[in-house]
């Protein structure tokens, strides 16, 4: 959302307050929507379909948000944002825990998350970059589909997520809930259930 405040940069205040409103108001649809996805195909397609969305209302964007005769088009674009924004982030949490196996959760969460936060300047740092340089700002814009492209170009080499998603839940069903890893049986030696995915 750090971008949208530079792109609107040609609009009032109400109107970046409308945008903003628009993305925020949006994310639950757009989750929604990545469940709709998810549950119809699976959710690798689903990320990689959010992601070309992403690639594609972006691209509109930079090409048509050009100056000040164009702001009342902004909405339109917060709208698209926020489905993408709301679709992305849950999207891609499936991915990872679905195909997360049982015992290093912990671990492999904390580095999903280290991962998630530990370059997220590096887009913002570059559409600055090129709008202190004096580039346009649609082609700023348009450079942070260079992130979006890795992203989907790593979803889709991410392999077969049925297969992956199998061998998680298989793993997590042989291994009980009641068992710490220490092997110290903490439910009495009676069986627990398996978790759900």
């Amino acid at each position: 959302a750090r971008f949208i405040t530079t792109i609107v940069s040609f609009v009032s205040a109400n109107e970046i307050r409308i945008v903003f409103l628009s993305v925020l108001i949006m994310g639950a649809p757009g989750s929604k929507l990545g469940e709709v996805v998810a549950l119809r195909l699976d959710a690798l397609v689903s990320a990689k379909a959010c992601t070309t969305f992403f690639i594609l209302s972006t691209s509109l964007a930079s090409a048509l948000l050009t100056g000040p005769r164009d702001k009342q088009l902004t909405p339109i674009f917060g709208i698209c944002w926020g489905l993408a924004l709301g679709w992305l982030h849950p999207m891609h949490s499936t991915l990872f825990i679905a195909i997360t196996p049982a015992g290093p959760e912990t671990e492999l969460m904390s580095v999903y998350l280290f991962c998630g936060q530990v370059l997220s300047w590096l887009p913002p740092l570059l559409f600055t970059i090129l709008n202190e340089m004096g580039v346009s700002m649609s082609i700023g814009l348009a450079s942070l589909n260079v992130f979006f492209t890795i992203g989907l170009v790593c979803l889709h080499n991410m392999g077969n997520y049925n297969v992956a998603r199998d061998q998680a839940r298989l793993r997590r069903d042989l291994v009980p809930s009641d068992v710490h890893t220490d092997g110290s049986d903490t439910n009495g030696g009676e069986e627990s259930l398996p978790p759900i995915l």
